[in-house]
């Protein structure tokens, strides 16, 4: 994680009220877990100069950690306007991938046209436990794809998602995460905050 870029997305987050802290109330992730911390990204496309920062942060990183890949593909639903941002500065195509097969039509689980043996990086707004990109990566490598890494916005850092991915062999960078964050808190803050992260090993 490059630490200028890391806390210049953090700022944005933290500027674009993308982030927030309650110590005595926690938040309910999609994974399940309980958390005095949550990141919403969605804001972001609300931004038009902050999403274009972002996205050239995530495109800068996609070329430096995985090369020139065929597709980007975004999970749904949180990942596709950024996704989509990635995919034209890169001019690459983009597909999406659904967390199941979808019960009507075609009944697909990736969305958009792509090619079986071709590259690709999954692309997720936001990495707790691991869990929705962990799975996108294995629908992906089903239909034929080989993955080169997942790609983040920001990370909560938890060893859960850092031994989720070794155990799919996948690779997973963020261009920010708690440890970028922690410079935002209350010495309160950061003590609750730093117990909860200990909790989820």
């Amino acid at each position: 994680m490059n630490k200028e870029v890391a806390s210049e997305v953090v700022k944005i987050l933290k500027d674009c009220e993308a982030i927030f802290i309650n110590t005595k109330e926690f938040f309910t992730y999609s994974s399940g877990i309980k958390s005095p911390i949550y990141c919403d990204n969605r804001v972001l496309i609300s931004y038009p100069k902050e999403r274009k920062i972002i996205a050239n942060h995530l495109a800068n990183l996609i070329k430096e950690k995985a090369g020139d890949v065929d597709y980007i593909a975004a999970t749904a639903t949180g990942a596709i306007a950024h996704g989509a941002w990635v995919a034209d500065i890169l001019d690459k195509p983009l597909i999406y991938i659904l967390s199941k097969n979808k019960t009507h039509g075609r009944a697909k689980m990736i969305e958009g046209s792509f090619k079986h043996g071709s590259t690709c990086v999954v692309l997720e707004d936001l990495i707790s436990s691991g869990g929705s990109s962990i799975a996108a990566v294995s629908a992906a490598r089903s239909h034929g794809l080989d993955v080169k890494g997942v790609f983040s916005i920001f990370s909560y850092e938890l060893n859960q998602a850092k031994q989720n991915y070794e155990s799919i062999n996948c690779p997973a960078y963020s261009l920010s995460g708690f440890s970028a964050f922690s410079g935002f808190l209350s010495d309160e803050e950061v003590k609750v905050l730093n117990e909860w992260r200990e909790a989820q090993k």
